[in-house]
C-alpha cells in the first residue's frame, strides 16, 4: 500500500511542483477562452499548439506574430491544456476554463511564466504552498519506510507516517471547507484521495463542495472512485452471504440421469431436497 501510495503521488507532485505554469479557472456561461501570450524569444511564424493532457486532438492552433500569439477555443470544463511551441521541446502546462488569460515571460524560463486573467489561480497558489511541503515529507517517509528492514523500526515510521497522514488530511479537509465553490478544492481531494481510509469518509467531504467545484475532471476521477469501491463492497457484502440460513440458494442448472439440463429454478415454489457429493465420499459413491 505505502509503495502505491508513492508511486500514485508522483505524478501529481510533477503537476504540483511546476509552480507558476498553472492557472485554474471556473468555466463562464457562453464564453470560450482566450489565451494571449508574449514569450521573449519565440520566432515569428512558430506554430503554436494547445492540447488537452487527456487527449492528443489539438484544441487550438495558432502562429507568433511579433514575438505574441493568441489562443480561443471553448471548454466544456476546466481542463489542464498543454501549449507546445514548434521546434521546441518544452511546452507550457495551463489549468483554465473558459477564461481571458495572459502569459508573459521568456522562452528559456518556462516553468516561470506570468499567467494571470483567474481568481482560482490565488487559491492554487495557497494550496501549492500549504501542501507542496506535506506531500514532499509524506513521500520521503514513504520510501525510508519501504527500504527500512528491521521490522520494529518500521513500525515505529509507520505510526509516525499515521500522524503526517491525518494532518495532510486535516488540512485538506479545512481547504474545501473554506472553498467549498472552487476548481482547487476538487485538486485537493483528488491528490490526497489515497490517504483516506475508505469512499464513505472521502464521499463526506466531497459532498460538501459545490457543483462548480466538482464540475473538473478530478472530480469525475472522485466520484468515480466512490462509486466503484460501493459497488466493491456491496458485491463483497453479498458474497459473504452466499450459504447463510434465510439466503437465497445460489442458481444453477445441472444434468438429469437422462441428460436433460433442470435448474432450480424450475422448482420455484415447491419444497426440495438438494443433495451435493463428493468421488472422495465412500457413502456418497455407494448411494450413486
Amino acid at each position: 500500500m505505502k509503495k502505491f501510495l508513492a508511486l500514485l503521488l508522483l505524478p501529481f507532485l510533477s503537476i504540483a511542483q511546476g509552480g507558476q505554469g498553472f492557472n485554474m479557472s471556473q468555466p463562464q456561461a457562453n464564453a470560450g477562452f482566450v489565451i494571449k501570450g508574449t514569450i521573449a524569444g519565440l520566432k515569428d511564424s512558430t506554430e503554436v499548439i494547445l492540447k488537452s493532457a487527456n487527449d492528443t486532438k489539438a484544441v487550438a492552433t495558432t502562429k507568433v506574430k511579433k514575438g505574441s500569439f493568441t489562443l480561443k477555443g471553448k471548454l466544456a470544463d476546466p481542463d489542464i491544456l498543454r501549449i507546445s511551441f514548434t521546434g521546441y521541446q518544452e511546452a507550457v502546462d495551463v489549468f483554465i476554463g473558459n477564461d481571458a488569460v495572459t502569459i508573459t515571460g521568456e522562452l528559456t524560463n518556462l516553468k516561470n511564466l506570468k499567467i494571470k486573467g483567474s481568481a482560482t489561480q490565488e487559491d492554487f497558489q495557497v494550496f501549492q504552498s500549504q501542501f507542496n511541503p506535506l506531500f514532499e515529507g509524506l513521500g520521503k517517509l514513504v520510501e525510508q519506510i519501504n527500504k527500512e528492514a528491521d521490522s520494529r523500526k518500521k513500525d515505529s515510521m509507520i505510526q509516525v507516517y499515521n500522524v503526517v497522514r491525518t494532518n495532510v488530511l486535516n488540512a485538506a479537509q479545512q481547504f474545501t471547507k473554506n472553498k467549498p465553490s472552487s476548481s482547487v478544492s476538487s485538486l485537493v481531494l483528488f491528490a490526497v484521495m489515497p490517504l483516506f481510509p475508505g469512499p464513505d469518509e472521502l464521499e463526506t467531504v466531497y459532498a460538501q463542495l459545490k457543483p462548480a467545484a466538482r464540475k473538473n475532471i478530478y472530480g469525475r476521477e472522485i466520484e468515480k472512485k466512490i462509486n466503484d469501491a460501493k459497488k466493491q463492497m456491496a458485491a463483497q457484502a453479498e458474497s459473504a452471504k452466499v450459504g447463510m440460513v434465510g439466503t437465497q440458494a445460489l442458481e444453477f442448472t445441472q444434468k438429469d440421469v437422462d441428460g436433460k439440463p433442470i435448474s432450480l429454478a424450475s422448482f420455484r415454489g415447491k419444497y426440495v431436497l438438494v443433495d451435493f457429493w463428493a468421488s472422495w465420499c465412500r457413502p456418497c459413491r455407494a448411494e450413486n
